[in-house]
C-alpha cells in the first residue's frame, strides 16, 4: 500500500504500469488447491484498478510449479499494449478474467 501511495503522490504526466504478481491464486486447469494466503493482493489490485487507473495496474497469476513457457509468456504479456488487467498464466495458455 505504500508504494501505491508514493507512486499516486510522484503524480507523473504519463500511466504508470504497477504489476502485481501472484502464484498459484486462481484454481485454472488442472490446479487442485490455491494458493489463500496471497488472494488479498488480487483484492487489492481491485482497489487500485477502480481508485487509481492512471497506475495502469496489472495482475498475473502464474502456475505454482510455473514452467519456463509460462515465464516466457508473463515477459511477452510485460512487453505487449494488452488492455487485460486480470491475466492467469498456465501451461502455455493464457487466460483472461
Amino acid at each position: 500500500m505504500h508504494l501505491v501511495q508514493a507512486l499516486v503522490q510522484v503524480n507523473w504526466s504519463d500511466s504508470l504500469p504497477l504489476w502485481l504478481v501472484t502464484q498459484g491464486v486462481h484454481r485454472v486447469g488442472q490446479l487442485k488447491s490455491v494458493s489463500v494466503a496471497q488472494s488479498p493482493l488480487w483484492g487489492l489490485g481491485r482497489v487500485i484498478i477502480n481508485e487509481q487507473p492512471n497506475l495502469r495496474t496489472r495482475m498475473v497469476d502464474i502456475s505454482p510449479e510455473c514452467a519456463p513457457d509460462e515465464i516466457q509468456s508473463f515477459f511477452e504479456e510485460l512487453g505487449s499494449d494488452d488492455q487485460e488487467d486480470e491475466i492467469a498464466l498456465r501451461d502455455w495458455l493464457l487466460i483472461w478474467n
